[in-house]
């Protein structure tokens, strides 16, 4: 499960005159070029984001490749933001209480918080992301220590730290983090 903070204006299927599926970061290829370049979706995805109209079969398109990849992308927030500003601490505490249903419902087996505020939201800690970064970049340390989690109805779900993609975040840190963590996930399903 890849978690984002909110949908802005810019993601296409927000608009309310948009008729389809609703898809987070829908239209904004620099979030999907960060899954294809860190090994977690297939590079022909980014053909669907070459121009920039966007309709409902990309959308399906784009959600069969996610299922296909064993993907779950949603936003703590649900509401669209007119513009990109973070959320105020009410949005965040409601959009909490909606992505732990949601969490329930999935199962995932891992959670990708993108950004510092989403990572606090879900597990309460903060950190540097730069210092956890580094830690990933050793392999000093196994894959289990390098996870926070989240208990709800008694199951742990490890929360995984992770660079905001676009905007004000750092893409290539976040392609960086997602690379090492894919590389650690993989090895472990090996075992």
């Amino acid at each position: 499960m890849l978690v984002l903070m909110n949908p802005t204006a810019r993601n296409r299927t927000a608009h309310p005159d948009y008729q389809g599926t609703r898809l987070p970061f829908a239209g904004i290829k620099a979030f999907w070029k960060v899954l294809v370049e860190a090994d977690l979706l297939p590079q022909s995805l980014l053909e669907d984001f070459a121009d920039r109209d966007w309709n409902e079969e990309r959308t399906r398109r784009v959600i069969a490749t996610l299922n296909q990849e064993k993907l779950y992308v949603t936003n703590l927030v649900k509401c669209v933001s007119a513009r990109a500003a973070d959320p105020g601490a009410a949005e965040i505490n409601y959009g909490l209480s909606v992505l732990q249903r949601e969490i329930e419902l999935v199962q995932p087996r891992y959670i990708v918080a993108f950004g510092l505020l989403v990572f606090r939201a879900i597990t309460g800690q903060t950190l540097k992301l730069g210092d956890y970064l580094a830690r990933l970049e050793s392999g000093e340390t196994g894959l289990e220590s390098r996870y926070y989690s989240i208990a709800l109805n008694e199951i742990n779900y490890p929360v995984f730290p992770c660079y905001f993609p676009t905007g004000r975040g750092n893409s290539r840190a976040a392609t960086a983090c997602l690379r090492l963590l894919n590389k650690n996930l993989r090895s472990i399903k090996q075992c």
